[in-house]
């Protein structure tokens, strides 16, 4: 990724709050990492501080962890591989994350969460991962990088990879109870799916024209951006997108990554200045 094509991206944070008619409200969101370049795949980790990737001037992809006691931003990866999607593992214990290797081998890795340093290859034969979920402390759902993008479940006790649906986006989540939900496209519209447990795929609801991310809150309800503002959805998704809040004035322009604590008491978004075109 070059200097030229690297997308203007920020990460913005506030507290949040799950009202009982059942909205959210939100504090005022401030800009933690003010700068030119990129900032991006926000995720929160067990103990509530936040992990983010970063490319900074020496163009290398790293993760970047933001402390949320003491408010303070370090570096959180030291290898000499790019590596993005950071996210907790199950257990609390590592980040891990997609590494892009020498050879261009993209697989899951996992990093010591006090030291950052030791690593652990997951899935040694597992490779072209773009983006991945935990389901569960064995069970890995992860997009492989094929054209189009195809979804694929990953056992990782046997090492079987079962391939689940085919033209799918970078989002992938599950509910409480455990069902994998992913963004697959139908002709021209991108729609939220789920992946049943009879091993068919339900189309749930569609997206904004330009919508490629969404997120769980509390109670299941699903979040998404378009343009500078936030829409929701609640669990059975029958009254559609309703609107939550708009942070245009705050200078947000696109949201798209999205992500809560495990508390839900705050929220972190990406605002990508790059492509800023609300979409309908």
């Amino acid at each position: 990724m070059s200097a030229q094509t690297m997308p203007e991206t920020d990460i913005w944070m506030t507290e949040s709050r799950f009202l009982p008619n059942g909205s959210i409200f939100f504090g005022s969101p401030k800009n933690l990492t003010e700068r030119a370049g990129y900032d991006n795949q926000p995720a929160f980790l067990k103990n509530g501080n936040l992990v983010y990737t970063t490319i900074r001037e020496e163009q290398q992809a790293e993760i970047y962890q933001f402390d949320m006691q003491k408010k303070f931003i370090m570096k959180f990866t030291l290898s000499k591989e790019s590596e993005y999607s950071p996210q907790s593992t199950p257990d609390g214990r590592y980040v891990s994350t997609v590494m892009v290797e020498k050879d261009s081998t993209q697989r899951i890795w996992k990093y010591d969460l006090e030291t950052g340093l030791d690593k652990i290859l997951v899935a040694p034969k597992t490779d072209s991962v773009g983006y991945f979920h935990w389901l569960s402390d064995s069970v890995i759902a992860f997009a492989k990088i094929t054209q189009p993008m195809s979804l694929w479940r990953l056992n990782l006790k046997t090492g079987k990879e079962e391939k689940i649906a085919e033209r799918v986006g970078r989002s992938i989540h599950s509910s409480k109870e455990g069902l994998l939900y992913f963004i697959q496209s139908h002709d021209s519209t991108q729609w939220i799916c789920r992946f049943e447990k009879n091993g068919s795929i339900t189309k749930l609801i569609e997206l904004y024209k330009g919508t490629e991310d969404f997120v769980f809150g509390k109670d299941n309800f699903i979040l998404c951006g378009n343009g500078s503002k936030l829409y929701y959805t609640d669990h059975d998704f029958s009254k559609g997108w309703r609107y939550l809040s708009d942070f245009e004035k705050l200078g947000v322009k696109k949201i798209t990554r999205i992500a809560f604590n495990p508390t839900f008491t705050y929220i972190a978004f990406v605002d990508d200045q790059s492509k800023a075109t609300v979409k309908k």
